[in-house]
């Protein structure tokens, strides 16, 4: 069998979270929640702290979220004392082909918070992430505002800022009386993850290449039972390595593999960047672009055999005066001497069995001119009615578009289709037991 083992920086991310809830923190996933939002949804939620730029869609009517507290403030709010975080990913226009960054936003608020208090809180926290013989401090920055940091021997790391909360902060969380002290804190899991791996910089953490990928042994769940990390546990165990791939396309990318790409095409016209980076000017429809770049790299690396997934927000342009949507979706695709259409069938189907969606059925079609005409398959329910899902070999065209000269084959899933499908069954009960 083959090690089982966890992207590097959501192993960090897992270790920071793990601490937080292990120490009386209350902890709110925001994989599944908008990353594409209007700007009066992202706000500076930290006093004398402004938040990160964002990333501009469109005609800069829309934004990637830079920051997680202003649209999870609502969900986090609750009885005092208030102990809780949000983790998930943000965009920050400052990094350019690499936007995403892996955060943890957290509130504190309670009648009585001394500074005692506040260090004994972190202190715990630290510990449990950084090790026993890890110590912690606040250094003051400027007007109010905080560093975090950890201290192992003449190690010294800061992973966050801290800071009173701002007056909107407050009012959403219901603690905007004198009476309540209410403290705000960001921690940049990628800063944290590339001190803690020893790498360079963020093109390192971010690297898609399989020796990465697999330096992280670990065979323990991802934190949370969310939908996305039962699928993101059940490819992992299968011996899938996961990746981050690429965030903005450049705009051959559809045709690269061998999709349509014209103006009455609004599936795959894409949500445009405001500002082009390097290149790049929109943002995903669909996974499969990335995952072909990267079997792409890893072949073109000599890794004769490969099996990744991706589990990431895929964007979907306004159409007739809608807003625009995000759609979380799993990507994964392999290659290598092992694996043939019936092996990879196999590994869909269990993979959804195991989901918990018994009732699944593949429909074979010659419509989806991405995958191998002869080898693609539609994912539908009983009904039948389609499941947001389809698998197949990869498009001639497109492999040799990419340089991948061997045969290798994807699969490309919405998980809100997948998710409501398998609610319904685990809570199905026939009409003769009613």
């Amino acid at each position: 069998m083959e090690p089982i083992t966890k992207y590097p920086l959501y192993a960090i991310q897992d270790k920071l979270v793990r601490a937080f809830a292990l120490h009386g923190f209350g902890v709110l996933d925001c994989e599944e929640k908008r990353e594409m939002l209007t700007p009066d949804h992202q706000f500076d939620t930290l006093a004398n702290v402004a938040s990160p730029e964002p990333v501009l869609l469109m005609d800069g009517s829309f934004l990637l979220r830079s920051s997680l507290l202003p649209t999870a403030l609502a969900d986090l709010k609750g009885e005092l004392p208030l102990k809780k975080i949000a983790v998930g990913r943000t965009y920050r226009a400052e990094d350019g082909v690499h936007p995403t960054h892996s955060t943890i936003e957290g509130v504190l608020a309670a009648p009585e918070l001394s500074q005692a208090d506040l260090d004994t809180i972190f202190s715990h926290v630290v510990r449990e992430a950084f090790g026993i013989a890890a110590t912690f401090s606040m250094e003051p920055a400027d007007a109010g505002v905080s560093n975090l940091i950890v201290t192992r021997g003449e190690d010294r790391l800061t992973f966050g800022t801290f800071a009173p909360a701002a007056w909107l902060t407050k009012v959403i969380l219901g603690t905007d009386s004198d009476a309540v002290k209410t403290f705000a804190f960001v921690i940049d899991v990628d800063a944290v993850a590339i001190h803690e791996l020893g790498l360079a910089d963020r093109d390192a953490l971010y690297s898609v290449k399989l020796p990465y990928l697999e330096t992280r042994e670990c065979a323990c769940p991802s934190y949370g039972e969310s939908f996305p990390n039962r699928a993101r546990n059940i490819l992992r165990a299968a011996g899938f390595r996961e990746f981050v791939g690429q965030r903005f396309y450049q705009e051959d990318c559809y045709k690269k593999m061998n999709m349509i790409q014209e103006s009455w095409d609004t599936n795959n016209a894409g949500v445009t960047l405001k500002t082009p980076v390097d290149g790049f000017t929109q943002i995903p429809t669909v996974l499969a672009p990335s995952l072909e770049e990267t079997l792409a790299e890893n072949f073109k690396d000599g890794v004769e055999s490969i099996q990744i997934f991706e589990i990431g927000q895929i964007y979907k342009p306004p159409v007739g005066g809608a807003e625009p949507m995000d759609i979380l979706s799993i990507s994964f695709g392999a290659y290598g001497p092992d694996m043939d259409k019936v092996k990879f069938r196999a590994i869909v189907d269990k993979f959804l069995s195991d989901l918990g969606i018994a009732n699944h059925f593949f429909f074979p079609t010659t419509m989806a001119i991405a995958y191998d005409l002869t080898d693609c398959s539609l994912i539908l329910d009983e009904k039948p009615g389609y499941l947001g899902g389809n698998f197949g070999g990869i498009s001639p065209v497109a492999r040799k578009n990419h340089g991948i000269d061997v045969p290798a084959w994807m699969c490309q899933l919405e998980v809100p289709l997948l998710e409501a499908k398998a609610a319904s069954e685990y809570g199905f009960i026939p009409n003769e037991l009613k």
